[in-house]
């Protein structure tokens, strides 16, 4: 009977210990089942992402610790290299009532006539201001509405009475003697940004003095020959 009792109770712990086997076999095979269809589900979700480009990934493959304009040997720095950067473009100032004082676009020649053109006019010796054919009525235009706006404008009477440079004299020399400066009516100008059209720019010009400003608009004709075609008042103040 002692022996019956212990075959009984053998099998009883072989049956337990075969159903924990089992079961937990069932449960780690459950388990990678789980994982795998999670894994296909995370691969097939990435692949349908549509993923937009690296930001800067050009710059993320180039060497900015050295530029070709220094030696070799010197390491720049993220700011150095910022201020040295050549290929950036030019910045120029801007008057809020007047506009841009990019004149880049000028040329040395034009440059020149526009400079001989101003020193006439802040002399106020328009008969040597060179017109183009038939457009003789706009500077006869100019004249007379600077001359009769003046006293309205800046208070005082029109200083020049007569051409500041007599008509049998030579051209007047850059710096002018003591005597041109008191007969001078401007003491300085400055140029805007150039509008150019066909044969023809319009260059923003501001005349300063101790009255005030003078801005004129001064259309120029670049074909053959420079010539004014029309110069007009934008602003007295």
């Amino acid at each position: 009977m002692r022996q019956n009792l212990l075959i009984k109770s053998i099998c009883a712990v072989f049956c337990i210990l075969l159903f924990f086997s089992c079961s937990n076999s069932q449960s780690l095979e459950a388990a990678n089942l789980t994982e795998e269809t999670l894994k296909n589900a995370a691969a097939q979700k990435d692949s349908e992402l549509l993923w937009t480009r690296e930001l800067e990934s050009v710059r993320l493959t180039r060497d900015y610790s050295k530029n070709v304009a220094a030696a070799k040997n010197f390491m720049l720095s993220p700011g150095a290299i910022s201020v040295a950067n050549t290929n950036a473009d030019s910045v120029y100032p801007c008057l809020p009532d007047f506009g841009s004082l990019d004149n880049s676009s000028l040329s040395t020649e034009l440059t020149a006539f526009l400079e001989s053109l101003c020193n006439e006019i802040s002399l106020w010796n328009l008969n040597a201001v060179k017109m183009e054919q038939d457009s003789e009525f706009s500077l006869v235009l100019f004249k007379y509405d600077v001359e009769e706006n003046w006293l309205s404008v800046y208070g005082k009477p029109f200083p020049v009475s007569k051409p500041a440079v007599a008509e049998n004299s030579s051209e007047v020399p850059d710096g002018g003697s003591a005597s041109e400066e008191k007969k001078r009516l401007f003491s300085d100008w400055l140029y805007g940004m150039p509008f150019f059209d066909g044969d023809s720019v319009l260059v923003p010009v501001r005349f300063t003095s101790s009255f005030g400003t003078l801005d004129v608009s001064v259309y120029v004709c670049t074909g053959s020959a420079f010539a004014v075609r029309q110069i007009e008042i934008q602003k007295m103040q």
